[in-house]
């Protein structure tokens, strides 16, 4: 281990990632990355009110939309788009909260239900509420995000909502997102982090110890990160909570 590298720091990271890692992904209150499909009227006329579908996103695009396509297939009602976001626009700190009207994807605008997001809106506190971009990676660079934002007017982006927006409008089941800035538009990403994003959405913990022998230089930005994204997941918490188990969304 490198001298600059001292033990504790060390320990203090290993602690912090485990306390995102280590939680089983059913027993989370809320998911880093995900979809929540919520179920109403399902095959058969039952009503399943509140009932969720709780999808992991994390970037693996197929099987995001094979379980999203599975969830409507079994009587999901609504699809809401639940969890983290890069930030795009200026000035949008950790914790700050977006719900949008719009969801951008390449040529493609996926509107938002209307009636829903303000409800959402409404029960949060009025929210950011311009709108986010679908990406297909993780935006590494601060620039690539600030050009994402000069060329969209996206405020935030992240790898699950156009997938959940454009299979929810296919399926004509109502759409909202609601996602939590967890990196700002001014902060690039270090390779330890990056290398530690698994496809479910969980850290890679392994990973990121490996990187941070090879350049131990990251430590302190890494350390800032994952004290970002704790406070992100604390919003979503308090957002999951207020919202109730229907989510704020008006069943058939």
């Amino acid at each position: 281990m490198s001298a600059s590298v001292q033990p504790p720091a060390v320990l203090r990271l290993r602690e912090q990632i485990q306390r995102l890692e280590g939680v089983p992904l059913r027993a989370r209150t809320v998911l880093p990355f995900g979809v929540e499909a919520i179920d109403g009227r399902l095959p058969g006329g039952g009503l399943a009110l509140g009932a969720l579908h709780e999808i992991a996103g994390g970037g693996n695009a197929i099987r995001l939309e094979a379980q999203i396509d599975c969830a409507l297939s079994q009587g999901a009602y609504a699809v809401l788009s639940f969890g983290l976001a890069a930030g795009l626009a200026p000035g949008l700190a950790p914790g700050t909260l977006v719900i949008p009207g719009q969801i951008l994807s390449g040529h493609e605008c996926y509107e938002a239900d209307p009636q829903w997001s303000q409800r959402l809106r409404t029960a949060l506190g009025e929210p950011v509420s311009q709108p986010v971009a679908g990406v297909d990676a993780p935006l590494i660079r601060s620039v690539d995000k600030v050009q994402l934002h000069l060329a969209t007017g996206a405020v935030a982006a992240d790898m699950e909502s156009h997938v959940a927006a454009r299979l929810a409008a296919r399926a004509g089941r109502p759409f909202a997102a609601l996602r939590v800035i967890a990196d700002p538009a001014e902060r690039a990403l270090p390779r330890a982090a990056v290398v530690g994003m698994r496809s479910d959405g969980r850290v890679n913990l392994l990973a990121v110890l490996a990187s941070l022998l090879g350049n131990p230089r990251q430590l302190p930005e890494l350390a800032r990160i994952a004290r970002d994204v704790r406070l992100a997941m604390q919003v979503l918490v308090r957002c999951r909570s207020l919202l109730g188990p229907e989510l704020g969304c008006a069943m058939p």
